[in-house]
Order: C-alpha cells, then structure tokens, then sequence
C-alpha cells in the first residue's frame, strides 16, 4: 500500500480490504512510526467497520489513539535496560505486553516491582511473551548485562510464562489475554465469543498439560465458530451440532454447556490450575 497519501485520501493502492486475504481473525497492527501511524489508524478504522479484531503495538510514550480492538502497550523500551519508572506513567486501563528474557526481563524483583507498578498505574493487565532470539540478537543484548547476564541469555532456563501470569494474577492484573471483539452483533457476536472460549481452552490445556491433540481439537473448532454463518446456539438446540466435522465431542460438550449455561466449568478449572487462584482480573 502506498502510505505517501494524504490523510484525507482513504484510497489506498489496494483498494479493498478484501486483498489482504482472510481477515476473520484478530489481525496484528505493529507500531510503524510518527509518519505512518495515520495510515494505520485508518487500517485500524476500517478492520473494526468490518468486523475485524485488530490488536494494535504502541510503545511507552506513544499516544494511544482510541479506535476499536485492543491496543497493546509493548514495554519493551522499560525494561531493556530496566527503567522501571516509566511503568509509573502507562495509561490507565490498558493492556500491557511484557517481554521474558532469560538475565534481562525475567529476574523476579524486576518482575515484581514493574507488576506492583503497572497495578498502582492502572493498568488491566499484562501478558508475558519469550521471543525467540538469533544468537546476534542474544550477544547485542550480552552488552547490556555484563558476564552473568551473558551466561543466561545463551545458557539459562526458558523463563516460565505460567510462573508470570501467577505473579501477574496476584498484582491484580489480568493475566490471561482474550481476543477482543469490535464491530460485531447479534449472531456474529454470540459466534465469537463461543469461538473465544474454545480457544482459551485449548491454549489453557496446552500450557498446563503440554496435551497438544487435545488443545488442537478446541483450536479446530473455535476456528470453524469464528466462520460459521449460522446461529451456533440454533445449531445446538436442533440437535445438529454433532453433524459439523470440526466439533470434537469434547468441543462440542463445552458449546452446549456456554449456549445452555453462559459458563465453562472446564474453563474455570484450568484458569485456577494456571493461575493458582481464580482470576483477580479480566479484559
């Protein structure tokens, strides 16, 4: 796309959002400068006016322009190097991204410093992301960490992410991040937050229990309910959900139990076996 235009011009080079193929996901939006960030604003306009979900990257400073789906505040630039007093200033109510890096962002009083600071500042959560780095990557960061910090970055333990989110959980943040939902109604809306629960499922079961067939076969359906064109709860109540090929029986137990109950006691058991306790808060 051509991000020379003016702001006026909502004509990009590709004309329609249907050339950016399926969109029915979230779609991820990431941070592309003072020049361009109109441009993705007005990306960020359209996807939620069709009934996308964009989760869109700011970093600690930016402005975090309102618009639909869930802005993301990447607190990256806090914490390599620490400088934990920016968390101090991050908008209230936002959700909050916080890099692990064995011997950098994963020291426990760093952690706990920057969550009771992310709390106090009113923030709704954080999620914990372990990026994968090249070994450049890993030996210009040695740099800012002397020896020891070395020795982790190329030799330490994976940091653990469930051990965060506990950590997370009981500052009082949310610690489990759902997908957000914009521009939908009626039974659009009903679909996707089914779909939402599948999936939070599956990725609950993976994290907890490493049972990958298990966590593919709830993946698998909140895939099909987020493109199904009928009423899903219709679908249940008639009797013909067992007829759809991608709702495994254990799926479609929990669709029967959110139409008819507006609850998952599966859910709710693995949000206390990851979190330790129940959730303190939720998006």
């Amino acid at each position: 796309m051509d991000g020379t235009r003016g702001r006026g011009d909502r004509s990009p080079t590709v004309t329609g959002l249907e050339a950016l193929g399926d969109l029915t996901d979230v779609t991820y939006l990431p941070p592309v400068g003072a020049v361009g960030n109109w441009w993705r604003q007005d990306l960020r306009e359209r996807l939620t006016e069709a009934g996308v979900d964009p989760i869109v990257q700011f970093f600690p400073g930016e402005e975090i322009e309102a618009g639909g789906g869930l802005p993301i505040l990447d607190l990256t630039p806090a914490l390599l190097p620490p400088k934990l007093g920016l968390l101090d200033s991050v908008p209230a109510g936002v959700h909050c991204c916080w890099p692990l890096i064995s011997g950098l962002t994963s020291d426990e009083r760093v952690c706990h410093q920057g969550l009771e600071r992310l709390a106090a500042a009113g923030a709704s959560g954080v999620h914990a992301v372990v990026p994968d780095l090249s070994s450049t990557t890993r030996r210009r960061l040695g740099d800012l960490t002397g020896r020891r910090g070395y020795q982790e970055l190329f030799h330490g333990a994976r940091p653990e992410v469930r051990e965060f989110a506990r950590w997370a959980n009981q500052a009082g943040l949310a610690a489990i991040l759902e997908r957000p939902v914009c521009g939908r109604s009626g039974r659009s809306l009903k679909n996707r937050n089914i779909a939402t629960r599948l999936h939070l499922i599956g990725e609950l079961v993976q994290r907890t229990h490493g049972s990958m067939d298990e966590s593919l076969s709830f993946y698998r359906a909140g895939r099909w309910a987020d493109r199904e064109a009928l009423d899903i709860e219709d679908l249940v109540r008639s009797g013909n959900l067992s007829l759809i090929p991608e709702v495994s029986d254990q799926s479609a137990r929990e669709i029967e139990l959110f139409v008819n109950r507006k609850e998952s006691a599966r859910l709710t058991k693995l949000e206390l076996e990851y979190l330790g306790s129940a959730p303190q808060a939720r998006l």
